[in-house]
């Protein structure tokens, strides 16, 4: 992309200064920012949308805030934000937007032209009062997931690890003067919520890996699956995926995802495609339990195809294959506990990629899964494109062996952990996963830490955790129990090793740790909880650095 003139970049700085000293601009839904006008301003239009899970009935998060900067390694709390407030807040069933579907939240933002490399998405949280546009949703919680199992409905709050920073996306947002930039953010539910026991109780935090995708550079793909195989196989929990080359070229990752509807029927939507370009091809990866995965390779994606004009994958419905499953979890904590698990299986033959199946995050708080992970046996069932044509599938054993998987161990900052999964030879316990006890830092990146205090009246709190985010993810975890035991029971020092951070000679972009403490009293666990969000932050960009003191209320 080409650099804009001198003179752009004055005014834009300018700009950016005046409205940094202004506080930065507001907006309401349907309202205008108050980012600046004249020609040297674009408007940006800003909606969500989702990969939705059969998991949950509802999931609400409520948006209060968006912020752009110019540079991709400002922290929240670093200089050069625009802000831009609703006036009013949002709520957002996520988990409602299936299928292609979007939801606008902020419809003008007005900013001054130029390119910005970070986006921040802020949330009300969920421990704050109740707002006004969540009440008359009926909601009991600004952020919740609502459930059913075979005990009932359940409505719990969805936990936001320090919503005041906000969720960080980077990218390349170019805002042209008297244009429209049309961006969507993609959550994805299946994988974001992340289900956890606090004392067993069961709970859930949004852990969200954002992606985003500007709409003047998208297209549709739209298929159905048939339903009366799914009856026959015992199927369930079907998703779709969309997979490229990630850019290092050596992986095939997923780029959206999607449910299936009740008749079948799914699309694909938004699907990138690179600007210049007229079209792109993914492949497609339809996978759920007690069935063969399946992949259709090649699929076009045209650029300006809809929800209501995409490619049409096939002429008629995708029959399923049932499949045997084995499963399979992990042997010990992963260190840091905030990392996630990739599970892939390779095509045979030359160039072939290994395509991604499976996404899972550990539990923050156990570094564990909470349920183990349920793997197909039976081999891939592949299929090329055939525009105009139904797809032929063919059994393929993939080069893992049959059943096998590549197993992937990652989190920011840390090198990728790999191991290879295996059927078990008979028997039904679950295959154990190794890593290793901790993930080995990234090439270039120092092991930091952070120490504090915590301090209490004495006995009040037993039990609980420092939650670590960075960059509107949890990071880690660390359990206070020893050190709400220090003391006779009035707290004492931490000290939290083993974090991604830079030093003095090379500075680690995003290594800005923020703190929350959950803490509770074991012999009442509901009735005394108490979550406190941690003023301030922990900066390891260049270094160990000091902790969060705090004394519980």
């Amino acid at each position: 992309m080409k650099r804009p003139g001198y003179l752009l970049c004055l005014v834009t700085l300018l700009l950016l200064a005046l409205l940094a000293s202004c506080g930065g601009g507001s907006d309401t839904a349907g309202g205008v920012g108050s980012g600046g006008t004249g020609a040297s301003v674009g408007v940006v239009q800003v909606a969500v949308t989702d990969a939705p899970s059969q998991q949950f009935d509802h999931v609400w998060v409520t948006l209060s805030a968006i912020r752009f900067n110019p540079s991709a390694s400002a922290g929240p709390d670093d200089a050069g934000w625009l802000s831009y407030p609703l006036a009013t807040p949002v709520p957002v069933d996520l988990a409602a937007l299936s299928n292609g579907a979007l939801e606008t939240v902020f419809n003008q933002l007005n900013l001054p032209a130029g390119s910005y490399q970070q986006v921040l998405l802020v949330l009300a949280g969920d421990a704050d009062p109740l707002t006004a546009p969540a009440a008359l949703q009926g909601l009991v919680y600004n952020d919740q997931v609502d459930y059913t199992d075979a005990t009932g409905s359940h409505i719990v709050a969805l936990n936001i690890a320090n919503p005041a920073q906000g969720i960080s996306v980077a990218g390349n947002f170019k805002v042209v003067a008297g244009q429209t930039l049309r961006l969507t953010f993609d959550f994805d539910v299946g994988n974001d919520v992340v289900q956890y026991e606090l004392d067993g109780a069961t709970a859930f935090t949004l852990k969200p890996k954002l992606g985003y995708f500007d709409m003047a550079h998208v297209g549709a793909v739209e298929g159905h699956i048939d339903m009366s195989s799914v009856t026959a196989a015992g199927a369930y929990d079907l998703v779709i995926k969309a997979e490229q080359p990630n850019a290092a070229g050596t992986l095939q990752q997923v780029v959206r995802a999607t449910g299936v509807s009740a008749d079948g029927s799914f699309v694909l939507y938004p699907v990138a495609i690179p600007q210049g370009q007229g079209t792109t091809s993914i492949d497609i990866m339809v996978r759920g339990r007690n069935m063969a995965s399946m992949i259709i390779q090649g699929v076009p994606v045209t650029l300006g195809t809809t929800p209501q004009s995409p490619t049409q994958l096939t002429q008629t419905p995708i029959a399923v294959t049932a499949s045997s499953e084995y499963s399979a979890n992990l042997n010990s904590p992963l260190s840091p506990s905030g990392a996630a698990v990739e599970l892939y299986q390779t095509l045979p033959g030359a160039g072939e990629l290994p395509h991604e199946e499976i996404f899972r995050y550990t539990n923050p708080y156990t570094g564990t899964f909470i349920a183990p992970l349920f793997l197909p046996t039976a081999p891939l069932q592949v299929a090329s494109y055939q525009q105009g044509a139904d797809s032929q599938f063919t059994g393929t054993t993939p080069a893992e062996g049959a059943g096998a998987f590549q197993a992937f161990a990652e989190a920011p900052g840390f090198a990728t952990g790999t191991v290879k999964v295996v059927p078990p030879a008979s028997g039904s316990a679950p295959v154990g996963v190794a890593f290793g006890p901790s993930l080995p830092q990234a090439s270039g990146v120092n092991t930091d830490s952070i120490s504090g205090s915590i301090g209490q009246v004495a006995g009040t709190y037993n039990a609980g955790y420092l939650v670590l985010t960075m960059g509107g993810q949890i990071a880690t975890t660390y359990d206070l129990s020893g050190t709400l035991a220090q003391n006779a029971g009035a707290g004492g020092r931490y000290t939290v090793s083993g974090l991604a951070g830079g030093s003095a000679g090379k500075a680690l972009p995003g290594a800005i740790y923020y703190g929350s403490v959950t803490v509770w009293n074991s012999a009442s666990p509901q009735a005394t909880l108490v979550v406190e969000h941690v003023a301030g932050s922990a900066d390891l960009r260049q270094g160990n650095a000091a902790g969060f003191d705090v004394t519980l209320k």
